[in-house]
């Protein structure tokens, strides 16, 4: 397997980790903000709380990608 070089391997984890956490972002004030607009867009109280079923794994997930990328991190450095 070709390893790249560590320039690569942290510029690699910096855009995944901005990316998931624009993910993160976008997925907590998208629907804050229609819940807020709820007379234009009919987004209702039920819509809001059925987010949670996609959002509470999309932070999950987020969270684990992240210590794994720092994790592995911090045994390239020790190395």
């Amino acid at each position: 397997m070709h390893e790249g070089t560590p320039k690569v391997l942290d510029a690699t984890r910096r855009t995944l980790a901005v990316g998931m956490l624009w993910l993160v972002a976008v997925m907590a004030v998208m629907p804050t903000l229609a819940l807020v607009l709820t007379h234009w867009t009919h987004f209702k109280t039920d819509d809001y709380r059925e987010l949670s079923l996609v959002f509470t794994p999309v932070v999950a997930l987020t969270s684990a990608a992240f210590g794994f990328f720092f994790a592995s991190d911090e045994r390239h450095r020790s190395s």
